[in-house]
């Protein structure tokens, strides 16, 4: 797949004087010929990173496209190369930026390594089966008093797993001291993280968690802020840009000035002193400056791989080509123009990616392409009902599998026994144990389907059903009105005891609540109901370093008003032809039960 290339390059690291840098070329059927620094090479070439071929990028929807075949793996190494692209062209518009060599290896390094932890099928294992293991157990510790009914365990992402994963690689291979060979420092390794996941915690516990997610949360707010204060306060962009300064201009005024400041100011802009109140918390939580990889001042660096202000990033730019050509679905975004036309300007005080002002159709062409992808091929029915159908068998199945890892910071919570000193993981805690973990890919699926284990008939007949294409029949689905509280358990079992009401003209009840299967799908365009664009900043043509949200004067009149919507499908577990039929008019009758799971226009 790869080959060594014979040029050799010299580095500015400190740390590399005269060390030629021998490159190797992966020719990929998206990007064309890759090359690759030798770093890469090494962490590609361990087992942590080799797993990543048996994880399918796409999960279940290889069940229903039969070209989505692709892995993991060859998705990490385009965006690592990506990265790396996107970092250089940078680099050589403005070098005033100060981009090093280290600097874009830590980048690339980051795009390669930055799905290192998914797990089997992809987005099935964090985002369906593990919420379903979770809920599982809240339940069982509720029933013997060891969680209160209010409390819940820690979720866990697979951008966790991904550093967690990292930190194994290298300790495993020993490539800390590769990474210092090739003039990499222990702080590099923290920035990577910090790009992968977003701001560390150096505490494990489930305070400093909470805190993690306060501080994005946080990062989102600011991003938010001037949108806001546009929107909430009918305010133009240098309307903003004024209060900011005034707000600025306080900070070295008496108290007296200051409060005859700010009564200018809410009398020139209408705001109240609540308004005032509110945009200074914003303001000043906005220059805390939360990672520890980079100073404030390169900022921008932190956008490439997983963007927080937009999802404008690499990743997007590798999975929506990679993706489309796989799938066969038409990508109309063409990533290679926005490297052309990406620029760092400064917003607020922080150094942030833009794009010119022409570009904005074109960025609503990425965001409406990650839309289609997801409707048509991710959220599509059947595809969706057998992912689910998969994640139930590997409920069924948890405890029975045992994964062997090392007894390390998992101890007692992460393992159900152990084999001298080595800790035995099930499918729902190896994530907890990066050598168990591992070993955790796609394959799960064949060894239980091949398993003649009496523990896990039940497991092995739902796989058998999925092969056999005996798959949960569908049956309707309805565009509601916005539903907040749509993943509460009880809401779903109403809906169930609901849907298997008899029938007025039903002689028995013949269908149960459990041969229903109810699914809530949530589609936007990467930031809930927001529009993405409007969390970006464009330039012009004669102001290249001034950037501005596109304003409502100057934007296209032409577009949806709407960035999301939910859609609630109903399945049936039995498949004989009168189940499904008395299941459809189950449905019909629900809705006319429930008139508000019914969109405006009736559905």
């Amino acid at each position: 797949m790869a080959s060594p290339s014979k040029k050799a390059k010299k580095t500015s690291c400190c740390n590399m004087e005269n060390i030629p840098i021998i490159t190797k070329v992966f020719n990929d059927p998206i990007h064309g010929h890759m090359e690759l620094h030798p770093l890469l090479i090494e962490i590609i070439d361990t087992p942590q990173f080799q797993r990543l071929r048996l994880i399918k990028q796409l999960g279940g929807v290889y069940s229903v496209y039969p070209g989505a075949s692709h892995n993991r793996f060859e998705h990490s190494i385009g965006v690592g190369y990506l990265a790396g692209k996107l970092a250089e062209a940078l680099r050589s518009r403005q070098p005033e930026l100060n981009i090093n060599d280290r600097d874009v290896r830590c980048v690339q390094i980051a795009g390669l390594c930055h799905d290192l932890g998914h797990g089997p099928f992809s987005h099935l294992y964090d985002g369906m089966f593990l919420p379903k293991a979770l809920t599982k157990k809240e339940e069982e510790m509720r029933r013997n008093r060891k969680l209160r009914k209010e409390e819940k365990l820690e979720e866990w992402k697979h951008e966790k797993g991904s550093c967690d994963m990292l930190d194994h690689l290298l300790k495993e291979n020993n490539l800390k001291p590769v990474m210092e060979k090739y003039g990499l420092k222990p702080k590099d390794v923290t920035f990577i993280k910090e790009m992968i996941a977003g701001p560390l915690q150096e505490s494990k516990s489930k305070k400093d968690e909470k805190g993690y997610y306060d501080i994005i949360n946080t990062l989102v707010e600011l991003i938010d802020l001037e949108k806001v204060m546009m929107d909430k306060y009918k305010l133009k962009h240098e309307d903003v840009k004024n209060i900011k300064e005034m707000i600025a201009e306080q900070e070295s005024k008496s108290k007296k000035e200051q409060s005859k400041l700010e009564q200018v100011m809410m009398k020139k802009y209408k705001l109240n002193p609540e308004d005032v109140k509110f945009i200074k918390e914003k303001i000043a939580e906005g220059k805390k400056w939360p990672y520890k990889g980079r100073p404030e001042k390169k900022s921008f660096l932190y956008e490439i791989v997983s963007n927080k202000r937009n999802g404008v990033d690499v990743d997007k730019f590798d999975y929506l080509a990679r993706d489309s050509s796989y799938l066969g679905i038409k990508n109309n975004f063409d990533f290679r123009r926005f490297m052309q036309f990406a620029r760092v300007c400064e917003v607020d005080g922080r150094k942030t990616i833009c794009t010119r002002d022409k570009e904005e159709g074109h960025m609503y062409d990425l965001f409406y392409t990650r839309h289609c992808l997801h409707k048509r091929a991710c959220q599509h029915r059947v595809s969706h009902i057998i992912q689910e159908m998969i994640a139930e068998a590997f409920l069924k199945a948890d405890g029975h599998i045992q994964i062997e890892g090392s007894q390390g910071s998992a101890g007692s919570e992460g393992t159900i026994g152990f084999q001298g000193s080595r800790g035995l993981f099930t499918l729902s805690t190896a994530f907890k144990n990066m050598e168990a973990y591992t070993k955790l890919t796609d394959n799960v699926f064949e060894e239980i389907l091949k398993s003649s284990r009496p523990e896990l008939q039940e497991a092995r007949e739902i796989l058998q059903n999925i092969v056999s294409r005996k798959i949960y029949k569908f049956v309707g689905e309805t565009k509601p009105k916005t539903i907040k509280d749509w993943k509460n358990l009880k809401l779903e079992k109403n809906w169930k005891k609901t849907l298997a009401q008899p029938l007025p003209n039903e002689e028995e009840d013949n269908l149960k609540q459990e041969d229903f299967e109810i699914k809530v799908i949530e589609m936007d365009y990467g930031m809930e109901d927001k529009n993405p664009v409007e969390h970006m900043h464009f330039y012009s043509k004669y102001e290249p370093d001034v950037a501005k949200p596109m304003s409502r004067e100057n934007a296209s009149r032409i577009g949806t008003t709407i960035y999301s919507e939910q859609l609630i499908r109903v399945f049936c577990k039995k498949t004989d032809e009168q189940s499904v039929e008395a299941a459809r008019q189950h449905f019909k009758q629900w809705l006319e039960k429930e008139p508000n799971l019914l969109g405006p226009e009736g559905n």
